[in-house]
């Protein structure tokens, strides 16, 4: 087995050293699969997946090119789907009804679990979606099935669980450990993770206010929840510590949107709902001036653009992006599906190092500048992705969309103001060095519709220890929930809002708050270095530069192949 593993890891370092540098973390998932290898089993997670949007984000292969395995669910009966197509005119997925391979019932998830581990060979949960009808199917193999989204109450995607894969190092070998120090660093910053119920378990559905890592950036956030269902009478949503930091939550409330059945409802930065029901696909791409390719960005995939194409230290990386404005409106919709890039979190864990044993003094003081300073300095840094507008042959800025974290992508919608006469739009996204992963724009012309806004705080909110905490979370008054240990969480219910006639509900969960991180690095700063960061664009150099030395260090390849000796 031993020698096995070493063959498998030579043949990663090759695969590794001859890919350029914007294909090196393709080479780093390479390395996550050979662990999954080490360990002898792999994980997956299940993903809730709104109806409406099941063609965007459930493609019928992977990137891979392997055909995904879809399964239709009626009552207690199952069936595998073939030759899937998705009709979003008329809102119906139809495909062949086909016998169900039984090896995909094997290894579901447990109740409360958003997800479990498996062995490769006897199932590939990594490839399945499963769309729950309460359609009567009649079981005929063979036949020409055609079911409406509005007959599907739930939609579930399985995926490969990369950060469980990673995080989970109980039993793994000595040399492995090693290795994981490296890759770990990719996911040890984040935020409070947010688990929704769907009706049987709770699943991973985001971050809430990431990158407010000081009270002075305490901020609102509003995080699109994918599939949210009753369970026993309420809506359920849990919101967890799971890394080294500190999490201070003031106010949490569910807002539920009840609007038409072919919309799409997307809540900006600041809150105000969109509705988008025709939205408009790129049809020019520009990297850096350069003309690309717009295949990357016309469907939810993980075929990022990463903002790694200029690697210039003194400019950062931007794209444009033309839409028709065929309709003459004087608003458009900008939807963009994107993340933070987990480089950025191991680039910004490398910055604080630089502080050494200065760090924790430092970070008191941040935590008295005004926020404007410290938003000042961020937006200097390309940490926010930056929306700009051409007009009269000028760019205008628009706002800067404020990080989402790297664990799960967002839906995130920004207003941009037209003139009525404009039948071109030129929108220009601004980011340092591999900071965002950018999976999707689309622009949508359509008028708002009009639509029932609910807002509930929790009816009761319950902390691991079965202490009810529902009144730190009910106002936004600095009565913070404060998490401070892993393992921490709490569970939230909210009361039931019934869906008008023939309308659907959105979610979103409005959280107000901050966190800090707990480190005690060592050595003594270099103050004359540390100064340089106050220059505007000092951290996208710093990324560009650390990323260079980072895939030139041989140590850093080399890992993988330690033995367990």
């Amino acid at each position: 087995m031993k020698k096995r593993q070493r063959f498998q890891a030579n043949s990663i370092l090759k695969a590794i050293k001859s890919k350029g540098r914007a294909n090196f973390f393709i080479s780093l998932l390479l390395l996550v699969s050979f662990l999954n290898l080490v360990v002898g089993c792999s994980y997956y997670k299940v993903k809730s997946v709104d109806a409406n949007s099941m063609s965007s984000k459930i493609q019928p292969e992977t990137p891979k090119g392997k055909a995904k395995y879809i399964i239709i669910h009626s009552g207690s009966q199952k069936w595998h789907l073939s030759d899937v197509t998705f009709n979003e005119g008329t809102k119906e997925v139809s495909g062949t009804l086909a016998g169900f391979d039984e090896s995909h019932n094997l290894y579901q998830p447990k109740p409360g679990k958003s997800g479990a581990k498996y062995k490769r060979g006897k199932s590939d949960k990594t490839a399945e979606v499963h769309i729950y009808t309460d359609k009567a199917i009649s079981d005929s193999s063979g036949q020409q099935i055609t079911i409406p989204y509005s007959d599907i109450s739930k939609v579930e995607l399985y995926d490969s669980d990369s950060g469980r894969a990673v995080l989970s190092v109980v039993g793994i070998t000595l040399g492995v450990i090693v290795l994981l120090s490296v890759i770990i660093l990719a996911t040890k910053s984040s935020c409070p993770f947010v688990y929704v119920n769907d009706g049987a378990t709770y699943a991973f559905n985001g971050e809430i206010y990431p990158g407010a890592i000081l009270p002075n950036l305490e901020r609102d956030d509003y995080l699109k929840l994918n599939g949210l269902r009753e369970s026993k009478g309420f809506f359920k949503l849990k919101i967890t510590n799971e890394l080294k930091e500190i999490q201070n939550t003031d106010l949490t409330e569910l807002i539920v949107v009840n609007h038409s059945e072919n919309a799409t409802a997307l809540m900006a930065q600041n809150g105000e709902v969109y509705t988008l029901q025709n939205e408009m696909l790129p049809i020019n791409a520009y990297c850096n001036d350069i003309k690309v390719s717009v295949k990357p960005f016309l469907t939810v995939d993980k075929n990022y653009y990463s903002f790694n194409t200029n690697e210039s230290t003194t400019n950062p990386n931007e794209v444009v992006l033309e839409f028709d404005n065929n309709q003459k409106s004087d608003l458009g919709k900008l939807h963009l599906n994107l993340k933070n890039t987990y480089w950025m979190d191991y680039m910004y864990g490398k910055f604080n190092e630089e502080f050494g044993s200065y760090y924790n003094s430092f970070h008191k003081k941040q935590r008295k500048l005004p926020k404007e300073t410290c938003e000042k300095w961020r937006s200097n840094q390309y940490i926010p992705l930056a929306v700009y507008m051409k007009q009269e042959n000028e760019w205008k800025f628009v706002e800067n969309i404020n990080t989402v974290g790297p664990l799960s992508a967002r839906d995130i919608v920004v207003p941009i103001p037209l003139s009525a006469t404009s039948e071109k739009v030129e929108i220009k996204l601004v980011s340092g060095y591999m900071f965002w992963d950018l999976d999707y724009a689309g622009m949508d012309f359509s008028k708002n519709e009009n639509v029932k806004v609910t807002t509930l705080k929790p009816t009761t909110a319950t902390d691991e220890n079965g202490n009810n905490v529902t009144a730190l979370l009910s106002e936004k008054d600095k009565k913070y929930l404060v998490q401070p240990s892993i393992g921490n969480e709490v569970t939230l219910n909210f009361a039931t809002v019934k869906t008008s006639a023939n309308s659907k509900q959105s979610f979103f969960f409005k959280t107000n708050g901050y966190y800090e991180y707990i480190r005690d690095y060592k050595g003594s700063p270099d103050f004359a270095k540390l100064k340089t960061f106050r220059e505007k664009g000092a951290l996208n150099a710093f990324s560009i530069e650390l990323y260079k030395d980072f895939i030139s260090d041989s140590k850093n390849l080399s890992l993988i192949a330690l033995k367990n000796e």
